[in-house]
């Protein structure tokens, strides 16, 4: 059963005020007897209802954060499973990945011009969406900005509304029923490309946070950072030399792997060595 943030806090909440009321009753009934026995005078009381009141302030915001990095790897978790389904199923109906005819997305001419081609983009998502509920046509979603995983801003805040997914040149995008928002990377060649996966109502795009990256091939999704080698390549909270686009990237597979985000408060976590910071 999930429990929700709110009733976290409101169960912490209700235990303080049970423990504060207890205190309060104690010393209205047995004030004597207490300033007899213990001598617990008012200003010891007021201060520790007052050290209550600091731990409350110091744990509570780290129940939060807690909560909040297992409700998103819960809903990374499920659309994966959900992916490297619908990959299962485009295979069996299209045959495998590098026989779909999926183009190139970056075609350089010469060292100062390019061409983008878009099509291989809009052919994967196309066969990778027919096994997915999709959200209503009317679906907008909205946010404020992409940042990389150290906070660096990369991107400006933008929407997408499910009536225009399907319009245009380029179609490598989808919105599920749930809110998941789906995006066809470039295309390196007709068996790998770049796959993201954006959590359902989230604010801000940080990447290894609220935006995950995947490498597709003919195995299927694959998590970025399953080369362990290159997980603090591009996942170091600390760093700043690391291309804003690009850091954040290789935390998918420790996430999936390990089910937390300790690589938020450490950059020297190993895996099967060092799974947690001190």
């Amino acid at each position: 059963m999930k429990i929700s943030l709110y009733y976290v806090l409101y169960a912490t909440y209700m235990k303080l005020i049970q423990l504060a009321y207890a205190l309060c009753d104690m010393i209205y009934k047995y004030r004597k007897e207490i300033m007899k026995k213990l001598g617990f005078t008012l200003a010891e009381t007021l201060i520790t209802l007052g050290i209550i009141g600091v731990v409350s302030a110091l744990t509570i915001p780290s129940l939060i954060a807690k909560h909040q990095e297992k409700t998103r790897i819960i809903k990374l978790k499920k659309i994966y499973s959900q992916l490297q389904n619908a990959f299962n199923l485009a295979v069996y109906e299209n045959g495998p990945l590098e026989t779909w005819g999926m183009k190139k997305t970056y075609n350089a001419i010469d060292n100062e011009h390019y061409t983008l081609d878009h099509s291989g983009r809009n052919l994967f998502m196309a066969n990778i969406s027919k096994h997915l509920k999709s959200a209503p046509a009317n679906t907008t979603i909205f946010w404020k900005g992409n940042y990389s995983l150290d906070g660096r801003k990369f991107g400006e805040a933008s929407s997408i509304t499910g009536t225009a997914i399907n319009q245009g040149e380029d179609k490598g995008v989808f919105i599920t029923s749930d809110g998941y928002y789906l995006r066809t990377g470039w295309i390196e060649n007709s068996a790998f490309l770049d796959f993201w996966v954006r959590l359902p109502n989230e604010k801000y795009l940080i990447t290894g946070v609220t935006n995950f990256h995947f490498i597709v091939n003919s195995k299927g999704f694959i998590a970025d950072g399953a080369k362990h080698n290159q997980f603090l390549a591009n996942c170091n909270v600390k760093s700043k030399s690391i291309a804003s686009d690009h850091n954040g990237r290789s935390c998918t597979a420790w996430a999936l792997e390990y089910e937390n985000m300790e690589y938020l408060r450490c950059n020297d976590l190993k895996f099967g060595t060092k799974t947690k910071c001190k």
